[in-house]
């Protein structure tokens, strides 16, 4: 990437960032609730500080989204058209199951089972890893959670994903990138928040 392609991208980031600053904000809100916040905001007295606190908290929130967690995944379910490429397709389901018992998808099935009711959403990042070597395969599938705070939408396009330009994806260096094997590491629950932190030394990606 040559510099001037750097410094288009670099002030993409920066002007589309600032526009969702606001949306950002309510997402630690959101997040900051299911964590137990205890916080009293002022909705009858308007004499009362706007910083009290509780000392008794009784997190609904989180409460409402842990009984809604599913952590079943369902399993994968090929039918042949024709009678004589059913093997063909008992093929195909087995290296689906491969494939699902080499990712971790029990831990971002988990993650996500949290961050959308939270968010009101999130997405999966699909990609294929050239970097990954077996004595007969290059390659192989990856598959990373995105947390709604990593995204980063072309500003002032409503009507839908599919008619941006561009989404910009905040994903950590290479270094601290959720990568394959049994490398890969995923929040757990109690440090749920800290996943929209991921953006802390981003690199660009861009559609």
């Amino acid at each position: 990437m040559n510099r001037d392609r750097l410094h288009l991208w670099q002030d993409r980031l920066a002007r589309n960032d600032s526009q969702y600053e606001n949306w950002y904000a309510r997402m630690d809100e959101r997040e900051r609730l299911y964590q137990g916040s205890r916080y009293i905001f002022p909705l009858v007295n308007k004499y009362r500080p706007s910083n009290a606190k509780t000392p008794h908290v009784r997190n609904i929130c989180s409460e409402l989204i842990e009984a809604q967690v599913d952590s079943n995944i369902p399993s994968p379910k090929v039918t042949a058209v024709h009678e004589k490429d059913e093997p063909l397709a008992k093929i195909i389901e087995d290296m689906l199951r491969n494939e699902m018992d080499r990712l971790p998808f029990a831990e971002i099935n988990d993650l996500m089972e949290r961050i959308v009711p939270i968010q009101g959403g999130g997405a999966y990042l699909v990609e294929w890893d050239n970097t990954a070597r077996t004595h007969t395969t290059i390659g192989e599938l990856n598959v990373v959670p995105i947390h709604p705070r990593q995204m980063v939408p072309q500003d002032g396009v409503y009507s839908g994903i599919e008619d941006m330009d561009y989404i910009i994806l905040k994903m950590r260096r290479p270094g601290n990138t959720y990568t394959g094997g049994t490398g890969r590491t995923f929040p757990s629950r109690a440090r749920l928040s800290r996943i929209s932190r991921a953006a802390t030394a981003p690199r660009l990606r861009t559609w």
